[in-house]
């Protein structure tokens, strides 16, 4: 998950900055289209998908740019949080509250291959499709779309 903005917005899983940080936003041109401004990262926060979802009551989800995730050893999708060692939902708090709490992550094994050339859920590599499933499970939401690539033909439809 990535967003631009003037970092008044707290994004609990956001990846810490440094070295990695930059190499990741530098490879993947993670940077705003108009302004031209470095995308904050995070992990992929199940709770954050779960809370807009009861707010705007979407169906699916489309996972866009999981090319980005290729070459990454472990990858982490926020689960939860904590807040003084208790575990606390997402409804609990106001962006103060979130600019406090820790991510509670579930640890996946990442994946080498590159799948910017994948047309079909059935090229994808058994971790990519690990992870897909993963984050249906936690969330209660089907995948329909997958971008392997910024381009419009990089898209997989999966049903």
């Amino acid at each position: 998950m990535t967003r631009v903005d003037n970092g008044e917005c707290p994004l609990p899983s956001e990846w810490p900055e440094g070295i990695k940080t930059k190499q990741f936003r530098d490879k993947n041109n993670e940077y705003g289209s108009g302004t031209g401004r470095p995308r904050r990262i995070c992990w992929f926060d199940s709770e954050v998908v779960k809370f807009s979802q009861r707010l705007c009551h979407f169906d699916y989800l489309c996972l866009t740019r999981l090319d980005t995730l290729s070459g990454l050893a472990k990858l982490k999708i926020c689960v939860g949080y904590t807040y003084h060692g208790k575990a606390v939902s997402y409804l609990d708090g106001d962006a103060e509250f979130y600019r406090k709490v820790k991510p509670v992550y579930k640890e996946l094994d990442g994946w080498k291959e590159d799948i910017s050339g994948c047309r079909n859920y059935r090229e994808l590599p058994q971790n990519v499709k690990k992870y897909i499933e993963c984050v249906e499970r936690l969330t209660g939401l089907g995948i329909k779309l997958i971008g392997v690539g910024p381009g419009r033909e990089q898209i997989i439809k999966h049903v």
